[in-house]
């Protein structure tokens, strides 16, 4: 498995260096070279042009910063991979509208457009650089209103560093030419340093900010005297090795093959006490498909299913039972969908997201049933969790040689 790091970078004298020569035959950075931007704001010409200035002034900053590849390998890749990526996005939303040239969502597409290209990069180093790419606007909208700015920080640091953001976004203003009658590169930088400085202030610059500034976003809570419901939202791709854990850690208590730091994580006491909901498996029992198949039935049949599914779970809450969520649960919307319907139970909610270490791991074990365009098609429409969704955020990473990596996120 050669991972796309290795085909763009290369390695002299113990420094990190772009292949801009490989990069621009890669198709999603082709497309930038036709990528047009309004002048006003980016005179320097096209998107591509301007990724080059983004990751020249990121070698910059790296230089001035004495951050060198050497001494700091991935911190030193991870900046470059995300001022390489920042704006990807602009290859699928650049339109001329109103006279001018606009990207609008371009950081939302372009975390997607990422993540499937950087999938085999590794859970960790991937969704730093998917973090820093969705977010890379928002140190100027923070000051977009007086109000809430701490708020706004604290919600920041929830989803990415804003360190790192930080030294992106001047990067970004820095390669961004704007024309002499609205050049605001001085005051942006200025605006960018001072987020950075209120970040550290408030003690989140490099880590989320541990609990909610005045209980401002704490999600909805019930309290009672009853035992909280463990609600075990299982979220990743098909093959990842879902199953495996629930049977083995959430039912089981069997942490022999686990990471000690994962005895924290809540199970069950006994299987009995705990109903595990899999739309698969209800489809299967109102015989909409075989045991064997991966379908989504017309609009009738899902609507058959959800009505089951939601039964059980509002049955399953009332008796006080945990309640296992088996789907592959990759869009945001869906996962919401089940914690509020949650809202008037005392729960614990907790996001165990499992991967395989390779998307080829994934494509085996599914041989036959998925194919490597259908996972990687998953892999642009994943949504990975945002802090104000879960109480707890358990990550699995196995492969069928090294067993598992585990690791439980602040």
């Amino acid at each position: 498995m050669r991972k796309l790091t290795d085909k763009i970078f290369y390695v002299e004298n113990d420094k990190l260096f772009y292949d801009w020569k490989k990069i621009e035959k890669i198709p999603e950075f082709a497309v930038l070279k036709k990528c047009e931007q309004n002048p006003r704001w980016h005179s320097e010409g096209d998107v591509w042009k301007h990724t080059q200035l983004v990751c020249e002034a990121m070698e910059n900053h790296l230089k001035s910063e004495r951050i060198t590849y050497k001494k700091h390998p991935y911190d030193v890749k991870l900046l470059m991979t995300a001022a390489l990526f920042h704006d990807i996005g602009k290859g699928v939303t650049t339109q001329f509208k109103k006279g001018n040239w606009h990207a609008y969502g371009h950081e939302m597409e372009g975390e997607k457009i990422a993540r499937r290209m950087l999938w085999d990069e590794g859970y960790e180093f991937r969704e730093k650089v998917c973090s820093l790419i969705r977010w890379h606007m928002d140190p100027l909208r923070v000051f977009d209103s007086n109000k809430e700015i701490l708020e706004k920080i604290a919600r920041l640091s929830w989803n990415t560093d804003i360190k790192y953001l930080c030294a992106l976004k001047i990067c970004d203003i820095t390669g961004s030419h704007q024309s002499s009658e609205c050049s605001t590169s001085v005051e942006d930088i200025a605006k960018v340093k001072e987020l950075q400085n209120i970040a550290q202030h408030i003690g989140c610059v490099s880590k989320p900010l541990p609990v909610p500034i005045d209980g401002k976003y704490e999600w909805k809570k019930v309290n009672d005297d009853r035992k909280p419901i463990n609600v075990y939202m299982m979220v990743g791709l098909p093959g990842a090795g879902k199953d495996t854990l629930i049977q083995n850690l959430i039912l089981g208590n069997k942490f022999d093959a686990f990471d000690y730091n994962l005895r924290l994580m809540p199970t069950v006491e006994e299987a009995d006490k705990a109903v595990v909901l899999s739309r698969d498996d209800i489809r299967v029992e109102l015989g909409f498909c075989t045991s064997k198949e991966k379908i989504v039935g017309t609009k009738y049949q899902e609507d058959k299913v959800t009505k089951v599914f939601n039964d059980r779970l509002k049955d399953a809450a009332d008796n006080g039972l945990d309640i296992i969520i088996d789907a592959i649960n990759i869009k945001k919307e869906y996962r919401t969908r089940i914690v509020e319907m949650l809202s008037n139970y005392r729960t614990v909610v907790n996001y165990v997201y499992v991967e395989a270490e390779g998307i080829d791991t994934n494509v085996g074990r599914r041989a036959g049933q998925i194919d490597r365009n259908t996972l990687l098609n998953m892999t642009e429409r994943f949504e990975f969790p945002t802090r104000e969704e879960y109480d707890n955020l358990y990550v699995f990473i196995n492969n069928d040689e090294n067993g598992w990596i585990t690791k439980k996120q602040p």
